[in-house]
């Protein structure tokens, strides 16, 4: 009964394909706006995700300003007393949970090779157990090393952006850059991040940590890696280093912390807390379009039973019930409502193709996105073709034969 029933509603929207394309439509362009704009979020938050992971899920930091929501909670912060490498080897000295301690120091410098320069690069200083703590790696060359830290040599690890501008044709492996009028050593290529929002996270240059601090300030506030030895230890972890800087600034018990410390974790729950409201309202919007396309549906099945009303009155008086009439037109709508989604659905994904490539992003094909491709059509179909159903099969069989279009 009902492949019969679905067989009709097929050849009746065969016969009225410039409806049917109408109808097909409107879901179509509804459905691709809901996918692809979920696709681009999905893919954002993945991209930030994977930043983010650079510190490792067993890795704490521990910085001076920590992460702010505001502009005066960032002015606030700088009040703060620095961090400095003391803090990180008392850290190293009394962690008992942690299995290495690193420290970090950034600028933004110019870096020449001949004639060449790209300016605004972030030049990293790392101490030697860098690899061992962050998500930091070559892909050519090698890492410098404790002891290049400790002797503060000018050699440089750099990315990708740096590989492919100042060094297109030759290996930058041996070759000597410039930072700040001093003379580095490439030995090695950095692995690649690529970029988040248009921000290029492969313009860096990494060097030993002391060699930055010779160069710029000895007293410079600094950050601070602690690795654990696991995850279950993360906690406690953070608990004992909380205590130490504490004890190390002379925080009084019942004041807040004059530090930040965060994790991939916090990092990442604060990012999505912070972008929810924005994420809610960009997939809100799109859904307009879906409430349109259902009203489209709906329009246009009310046309059809209005046009088709003889036709339903021929069919009930050689026996066809209220349920069969009612089935067929809801069938109908369902069936073009997701040819449309299916339709809306590989235009969306196509299109979020597009626009992760523009925007430099990954393109992700997430299960949310795929699921409400396939369930937004059909409750377009159901919600809004009920109404138009539910009105033909309520049609007197006599004034529908003596209905004339």
């Amino acid at each position: 009964m009902i492949s019969s029933t679905v067989k009709m509603s097929l050849s009746a929207l065969w016969a009225h394909k410039l409806r049917t394309f109408l109808t097909l439509l409107g879901t179509m362009v509804g459905v691709t706006s809901v996918i692809a704009i979920i696709s681009v979020l999905e893919a954002m938050m993945a991209d930030v995700s994977g930043l983010i992971n650079q510190f490792g899920s067993a890795t704490v930091i521990v910085s001076r300003i920590g992460m702010v929501m505001s502009q005066e909670e960032y002015f606030e912060a700088l009040k703060r007393k620095k961090i400095t490498v003391a803090d990180a080897e008392a850290l190293d000295e009394n962690v008992t949970l942690a299995s290495a301690v690193g420290v970090r120091a950034i600028e933004f410098l110019p870096v020449k090779y001949g004639n060449k320069a790209i300016y605004n690069v972030r030049v990293i200083g790392y101490s030697g157990n860098a690899m061992e703590i962050l998500d930091v790696d070559v892909t050519e060359g090698i890492f410098f090393t404790d002891f290049d830290d400790h002797h503060r040599h000018q050699v440089a690890v750099i990315g990708k952006t740096l590989k492919e501008k100042l060094f297109p044709n030759v290996t930058p492996i041996g070759k000597e850059v410039k930072i700040m009028g001093r003379k580095f050593t490439v030995i090695g290529i950095g692995k690649e991040f690529g970029s988040v929002f248009g921000e290029d996270h492969d313009r860096y240059a990494w060097i030993p940590f002391n060699t930055l601090l010779k160069m710029t300030d000895r007293h410079r506030s600094v950050g601070i890696a602690v690795k654990m030895k696991s995850e279950e230890y993360m906690d406690e972890g953070m608990d004992q280093i909380r205590t130490i800087m504490r004890a190390r600034r002379g925080v009084d018990y019942h004041d807040d912390d004059s530090f930040g410390l965060f994790t991939s974790e916090t990092a990442m729950a604060m990012f999505e807390s912070f972008t929810a409201n924005i994420r809610l309202i960009a997939v809100a919007i799109p859904f307009i379009s879906i409430v349109v396309a259902g009203i489209v549906v709906m329009n246009i099945m009310m046309v059809s039973v209005t046009e088709r009303t003889r036709e339903i009155g021929i069919r009930k008086a050689v026996g066809a019930r209220r349920r069969d009439i009612m089935l067929q037109f809801l069938y109908e709508a369902i069936i073009v409502s997701m040819l449309g989604g299916l339709l809306g659905l590989a235009a969306g994904l196509y299109l979020s193709s597009i626009f992760s490539e523009a925007l430099d992003l990954p393109f992700v094909i997430s299960t949310f996105a795929l699921i409400a491709g396939l369930s937004i059509p059909a409750c377009i179909g159901v919600f809004f073709g009920i109404y138009p159903a539910w009105k033909a099969a309520k049609l007197d069989p006599i004034e529908a034969l003596r209905y004339e279009t």
